[in-house]
């Protein structure tokens, strides 16, 4: 019916761009596109369908033109000047029918010659390493959801995507690692698979390459990000393949988006438990025998110019202060005199954040605020008040 098309149109848009509230706006996009005709050439429209091979699905014009027919058919606030509703006749419907079956049946498809070109093609000439890295990029196009990278896992097309990262040519290893890197996004059975299958060290080899470009060691690192969150066990074996010495190394002295991204993984390794913060902190000790860490790298990028990188920093200072004088993590007050110029560093990051923001709180201006109370000590004075009023009641 009418209303079906509608819904399963706005689902599929939904799925391509963030759920309901998604499909809402590309559907209000795509209506303002041209109209289908319903009375006109079907063939030519029919062009626009994809077939389950490299362009996999319904193409955006063909798709604006259903959603715009249906969402007239179904339209009910149109005045008395216009048309009366027609029922499709057994050629429109079936050109329909053909439309939404390409748009739910060729996944399979797609996935299947997907493999076949990874598992079969070598890469001595271009014509074969073009075909492989189209292949890599229709599978990316795809297993952002949950169901569909397992679905790839279970197609068996997990291994020859674990193979490109082997690669020759960096075009074929960065959209591996594009693959990988969506896959175990916030998907734990993906995750154990992935390592399983060995993607941290082949991983973690092209990061550790630094002759490499920087786009490629940012894709490895961004999928070893994925692949490691929140999973002790597999952060402690990136740690254990010199996984922190790269990330100081990368947030120090590389260009500006690998930097973001270093900070951003050490941050989120450090935010996972206090045993690996204790330990984080106590990877270098200076001349004076205090145990600083890697405190100094830290503190370094909260006065980096981008404010990426600087939020990132303040929010892993923020995480290594949460277990103030437990575990081996530092006071406020102890990081305060360690490091002097921090207590300024951060009130000209407030003052300037404050009036990047007309004077509102937003969270990055309370991060800030936040961290200035931590050094100053007002949290700890705040807590003992507190106790004291209870003793004292």
């Amino acid at each position: 019916s009418p209303q079906s098309l509608c819904f399963v149109s706005a689902r599929w848009c939904g799925a391509r761009e963030g759920g309901v509230e998604g499909a809402e706006r590309r559907m209000l996009r795509l209506r303002g596109g041209k109209g289908m005709d319903v009375g006109g050439d079907l063939a030519a429209d029919a062009e626009a369908v994809g077939g389950g091979g490299e362009g996999g699905g319904l193409q955006m014009p063909m798709l604006r033109n259903i959603l715009d027919f249906s969402t007239r058919l179904t339209n009910t606030t149109a005045g008395h000047g216009a048309p009366p509703h027609q029922r499709m006749d057994a050629e429109r419907m079936a050109f329909l029918n053909h439309a939404l079956q390409s748009m739910v049946e060729n996944t399979t498809d797609v996935f299947r010659t997907s493999i076949s070109d990874l598992s079969s093609l070598g890469e001595d000439n271009e014509s074969d390493r073009l075909r492989k890295q189209a292949a890599l990029k229709n599978l990316a196009d795809r297993v952002e959801e949950l169901d569909l990278a397992q679905g790839l896992y279970n197609l068996g097309g997990f291994v020859p995507v674990l193979e490109c990262l082997g690669s020759s040519y960096s075009e074929i290893r960065q959209g591996a690692a594009d693959v990988v890197g969506l896959c175990v996004h916030n998907n734990y059975a993906m995750q154990v698979a992935a390592m399983e299958l060995g993607a941290l060290p082949l991983l973690t080899a092209i990061y550790a390459n630094r002759s490499l470009v920087p786009e490629e060691r940012t894709k490895a690192l961004h999928a070893i990000s994925g692949l490691v969150r929140g999973n002790n066990t597999n952060e402690l074996q990136f740690l254990q393949l010199s996984g922190l010495q790269m990330l100081r190394a990368d947030m120090l002295l590389s260009e500006l988006r690998l930097r973001r991204k270093a900070i951003f993984t050490l941050g989120q390794l450090i935010s996972s438990n206090a045993a690996l913060r204790a330990a984080v902190l106590r990877i270098q000790g200076d001349d004076s025998g205090r145990d600083k860490g890697i405190l100094p790298e830290i503190v370094s990028q909260i006065a980096f110019p981008d404010l990426e990188v600087s939020e990132f920093a303040c929010a892993a200072l923020r995480t290594l202060l949460q277990d103030q004088g437990v575990g081996g993590g530092p006071s406020g007050p102890t990081m305060r005199d360690q490091f002097p110029e921090l207590e300024g560093v951060l009130e000209s990051k407030l003052a300037y954040l404050l009036k990047e923001a007309g004077g509102n709180e937003v969270d990055e201006v309370r991060l800030v605020r936040d961290l200035l109370g931590q050094l100053r000590g007002e949290e700890q004075r705040e807590q003992r008040a507190t106790q004291d009023s209870l003793v004292g009641g």
